[in-house]
């Protein structure tokens, strides 16, 4: 786990990124349809998935994305 210091530093990062447009925005907010969670990052879900859970998952993103 990353210690408080880390997260804060991170952060900060991530808002300096922000504010200078510099940031991907590649973490669309997706809903999980099996457990209903919302995930940002569509590529690592954070919770460990189980095989059936995880295709289930790939195939609702991959039927979900922007053309």
């Amino acid at each position: 786990p990353m210690l408080e210091s880390q997260k804060r530093a991170y952060k900060n990062y991530v808002q300096r990124k922000k504010e200078a447009g510099t940031w991907k925005n590649y973490t669309k907010k997706i809903e999980c349809p099996i457990c209903k969670k919302i995930y940002l990052n569509t590529n690592k879900p954070h919770h460990i998935l189980t095989k059936y859970h995880n295709n289930a998952l790939k195939t609702f993103i991959a039927n979900n994305q922007p053309i």
